[in-house]
């Protein structure tokens, strides 16, 4: 699967390692230099090895790396490196959007949904975009942000609910991670839309002052 979504990058994204892999023969033989440096890459090193192309789509590329990142380091990484002078809402206020070519999630859900039904470490690896809009006096915008509703009335926590309710993705597997990723929703201000409201799910207004 890591091979195959690195054939893809190539195509895409013109790693360095394309125009050895263009025409490589039986991919799975590993008959070609290149084709063996792409297998043996992790999601990391096919990251730092991109070579981002100007004005790209910002959610087609992420949907075209979905199954690559490793982790939510590797997003990050990628986001600094192709998308480096984006401001936070270019990138967390977009648009709805599905990844319909990977089979995690095909409905349309926002970035941060994404992020959190993919990853187990979002609850961490998230906070350094929290403490951005904190840092702006904006948190209140990413309250919106957990807020916003899909075309199927879902905020945040109802995908994420979802998500947990099916148990097919990765980052609902384990529970500390999906009781972290629920409880920081909670005190950043989401809500459910769809589903009830716990009594135990409230904002924090103190890290909003």
């Amino acid at each position: 699967m890591k091979l195959l979504s690195a054939l893809v990058l190539t195509l895409l994204f013109n790693l360095s390692y394309a125009e050895d892999c263009a025409h490589c023969g039986n991919k799975m033989t590993g008959a070609n230099e290149g084709t063996l440096v792409l297998k043996y890459m992790s999601g990391s090193e096919l990251i730092e090895n991109l070579a981002c192309t100007p004005g790209a789509d910002l959610s087609e590329s992420f949907c075209t790396l979905l199954t690559v990142f490793d982790n939510i380091d590797d997003y990050h990484t990628f986001i600094k490196r192709c998308f480096p002078n984006t401001s936070l809402d270019e990138i967390y206020g977009r648009a709805f959007f599905a990844c319909s070519d990977v089979g995690y999630h095909q409905d349309e859900i926002s970035l941060l949904s994404h992020l959190a039904i993919q990853f187990p470490g979002f609850s961490v690896g998230i906070m350094p975009v929290v403490r951005g809009y904190r840092d702006q006096g904006r948190l209140e915008r990413f309250s919106e942000l957990l807020n916003q509703k899909d075309s199927q009335g879902r905020t945040f926590l109802d995908v994420y609910k979802e998500a947990l309710d099916k148990g097919e993705y990765i980052g609902t597997q384990l529970p500390a991670a999906t009781a972290s990723i629920i409880k920081k929703a909670c005190m950043l201000g989401g809500v459910y839309n769809k589903y009830p409201q716990p009594a135990d799910c409230k904002r924090k207004d103190k890290l909003f002052k």
